[in-house]
């Protein structure tokens, strides 16, 4: 996907926001585009429902998920990193309620943002990936979303080396870290962090896919 030009515009509207969508292709179909729209719709659904699950309470289903995923100990997040996730959860969904642009590639990566600075670029994910029709394509919408709004990070990001962003993914059937070396600290600015803690909490309390 690096590399690719897209050129080309698709623009979906829905009640209160418009979704641009980018591909390098001069043909989208309708229902390819109708597809990302509902990942987008999805994605806000559950982060939607985790922002209330943080702000009502957790249950233990929901502290047992953020101890996975943010180590934050069997009794569930404390006040700053509750702050800490309440605040990053709230930038990506506020992301994608607002007017948003996808760049949509056909293979390679599931998605990425590329980094200047301090700022993230574009949100790139993969219409290969969202076209699946599982998990992975809402995961990685809310992976890529997560950088380019609320600025997370892939594990230790300031280190160099494969490794130090590999221990900050998890292996596909979300049993465990692709490495092993993510800390707390690091975890509450993971980007998989939240977008499985998004995706389990907001399953969890009854919100579907389309």
């Amino acid at each position: 996907m690096p590399g690719t030009r897209f050129i080309f515009n698709t623009t979906k509207t829905i009640p209160g926001q418009t979704i641009q969508l980018k591909h390098k292709g001069i043909w989208l179909s309708k229902s390819a585009g109708d597809t990302v729209v509902k990942y987008v719709l999805w994605a806000r659904a559950l982060l939607s429902t985790t922002i209330a699950a943080m702000s009502s309470g957790l249950s233990s289903d929901d502290k047992r998920f953020a101890e996975r995923y943010f180590l934050t100990g069997p009794n569930g997040p404390d006040g700053g990193q509750r702050d800490t996730i309440s605040r990053k959860l709230q930038l990506t969904y506020h992301g994608l309620v607002n007017d948003v642009t996808l760049k949509l590639g056909g293979d390679g990566a599931h998605g990425f943002v590329v980094q200047r600075g301090n700022n993230f670029g574009a949100l790139h994910v993969s219409k290969k990936t969202l076209l699946l029709g599982n998990e992975l394509g809402v995961i990685t919408l809310m992976h890529e979303a997560s950088h380019k709004f609320a600025l997370t990070e892939d594990g230790d990001a300031g280190q160099s080396g494969p490794d130090s962003e590999e221990m900050g993914y998890r292996r596909q059937a979300d049993n465990d870290w692709w490495r092993a070396g993510l800390t707390q600290v690091l975890a509450l600015n993971n980007a998989d962090s939240y977008a499985y803690f998004a995706y389990r909490v907001g399953t969890a309390h009854g919100v579907t896919g389309p």
